[in-house]
């Protein structure tokens, strides 16, 4: 072999093992490609367990997903117990990523059928992403088997969010991350992990959002140059049992460790069967971040000014409607709900006594005494007759 050939085979090499240490370096550092679920609700419990949720008839199904993928509506089947397609739609929504190269929050989609769901009957959702990060992935299917009614909730029995605080102790290392300056090729900055708490409802169909409401200075002398007022969506908490629901729940999100100091403040949302936000608006919460306190086996950086990323807005999947759905199927307004069921109601009122010949089945007692004074006038006409 010619030395000029040797250098070339060399060179190639080289390309190649460059790219494969990129593509590793890539794949290892930001949003994972391939897809994992986070969530699925109602849980997948077997159907015949006492713990099986039995879903309402009129909620929707939610999931939580991480990687590469926007369903198309091959990569969906939902039927009922005896095979037939169910038609719905798959709303999605996403969480803001405050943390480059951190934590990624969960996509979350709400499907919900079109229909309301045939009572105590068996339902069956296969979710079927083509680059599955598991095996269990690959067909994640849900069984669930509905109520013998719909959903009824008392949001305004929703008292928000009660605290938020750091999550953990951090003298003991927890609820802390502090960035490797060393790792070049995935540089994540220090943040903090924080943890919401309130009460759920007793609904398992009800899921909750954590937002922060706002992210500004705490001190009047202070440089610092951020200033967010802007309500950001950090993290979502599908619905829990009636008897979870008997005490509060925590739920943990990142945030930047820097600068400081800022005082934060936040609120817990509820959001009903159509993922409309129902609840917990008016209730907010706010926590003081300073840099921590020196302990005895931990010391804190100072704050960097370049790790103060701007938050992320993750791209969001489009609608998809599924078995003759459309996709642009618009969410109804709680009013418009409202009023569609009381009409829904007069509806049922006007034609509960009439069958399809139209003859009205109810009785009016005025009607009765007027026939009864009829039928009386009669026999006594006949009466004076055969007298005379």
């Amino acid at each position: 072999m010619k030395l000029t050939q040797i250098l070339t085979l060399a060179l190639s090499l080289t390309v190649i093992l460059t790219s494969q240490i990129e593509t590793s370096t890539a794949q290892s550092c930001g949003p994972p490609s391939n897809v994992s679920f986070n969530f699925i609700s109602p849980p997948q419990v077997d159907i015949m367990d006492r713990e099986s949720a039995r879903w309402s008839i009129d909620a929707g199904i939610r999931f939580g997903f991480t990687g590469d993928w926007c369903p198309i509506a091959e990569d969906v089947s939902f039927e009922d117990e005896n095979g037939n397609a169910i038609p719905a739609v798959l709303y999605f929504s996403v969480q803001t990523q405050l943390v480059d190269n951190g934590p990624i929050p969960p996509q979350t989609a709400l499907l919900k059928p079109l229909m309301t769901l045939e009572p105590s009957t068996d339902y069956t959702l296969v979710l079927s992403p083509p680059n599955p990060a598991l095996a269990t992935y690959a067909d994640y299917t849900l069984q669930f088997r509905t109520a013998r009614a719909g959903l009824e909730v008392d949001y305004e029995s929703f008292e928000g969010i009660s605290k938020v605080e750091i999550d953990g102790d951090l003298c003991m290392g927890e609820g802390l991350f502090i960035s490797d300056p060393e790792n070049l090729d995935c540089i994540v900055p220090s943040f903090l992990q924080l943890r919401a708490t309130f009460k759920p409802l007793a609904h398992h169909e009800v899921a909750y959002r954590v937002y922060r409401v706002s992210s500004v200075p705490d001190d009047e002398d202070a440089d610092l140059e951020l200033i967010d007022e802007v309500e950001r969506p950090l993290a979502f908490l599908p619905g829990v049992s009636a008897e979870r629901a008997q005490r509060s729940v925590d739920v943990s999100f990142p945030v930047l460790y820097a600068p400081f100091p800022r005082e934060e403040c936040y609120k817990v949302v509820a959001i009903d069967e159509w993922g409309r936000e129902r609840a917990g608006h008016d209730v907010e919460t706010c926590v003081t971040l300073g840099k921590p306190s020196a302990c005895a086996d931990a010391q804190f950086p100072e704050a960097n000014p370049f790790e103060n990323t701007p938050p992320i807005e993750a791209l969001v999947c489009e609608n998809l409607g599924i078995n003759g759905a459309s996709a642009n199927t618009p969410i109804p307004a709680v009013e418009d709900e409202s009023n569609m069921n009381m009409e829904q109601e007069e509806t049922e009122d006007n034609t509960a006594g009439s069958d399809d010949s139209g003859c009205d089945q109810q009785a009016n007692p005025q009607n009765i005494l007027s026939l009864l004074l009829l039928l009386g006038a009669i026999m006594l006409g006949r009466r004076q007759y055969n007298i005379i």
